[in-house]
């Protein structure tokens, strides 16, 4: 939870940031060599982003709602029918809300660093050439390995009754 809420504040105050800096043309696409190919305004990245990055990344967090919803329709829950069966729908939710805060996090991270990479091109600041692949990579794979983590504490074969 510390983290994703950490990533969120992060992406707030990124936010605000690019509102406050960005100029009213900002890059549209930046290439892989980080030249910008069509320039849109800053009020059509903040429309299209910001509510966007905002709605998954919050909407990952609230309990309530994922509590709510039956648990043959969570996201991200495999071997539904074993799990249903077993009653265990408790350990379920505890495992995929964990997993959902975590995406939320990453999230929240690579919003915040797209705006970031637009804000440093934009002020012709200098980017080092790998930075955006390995903020990118490290993102990726932070969700990949949390990925296989949750996959595997909900394999059937893993877990038993003492776990209760």
């Amino acid at each position: 939870m510390i983290f994703a809420l950490v990533m969120l504040a992060i992406l707030m105050a990124t936010i605000l940031c690019f509102i406050i800096v960005a100029p009213d043309a900002a890059p549209g696409h930046i290439g892989a060599d980080r030249a910008i190919g069509h320039r849109v305004s800053k009020t059509d990245v903040l429309v299209s982003v910001v509510p966007i990055s905002l709605l998954i990344s919050v909407s990952f967090l609230i309990r309530p709602l994922w509590d709510s919803v039956p648990l043959y329709l969570l996201p991200f829950v495999f071997f539904q029918s074993f799990w249903i069966a077993e009653g265990r729908s408790d350990y379920v939710r505890a495992q995929t809300i964990e997993f959902l805060r975590i995406l939320s996090g990453v999230s929240s991270g690579f919003f915040a660093a797209l705006l970031w990479l637009q804000l440093r091109v934009v002020a012709d600041l200098s980017v080092p050439a790998l930075a955006p692949p390995i903020v990118f990579f490290v993102l990726g794979a932070l969700l990949l390995a949390t990925g296989i983590r949750h996959c595997l504490r909900l394999l059937p074969s893993r877990w038993s009754a003492d776990d209760a």
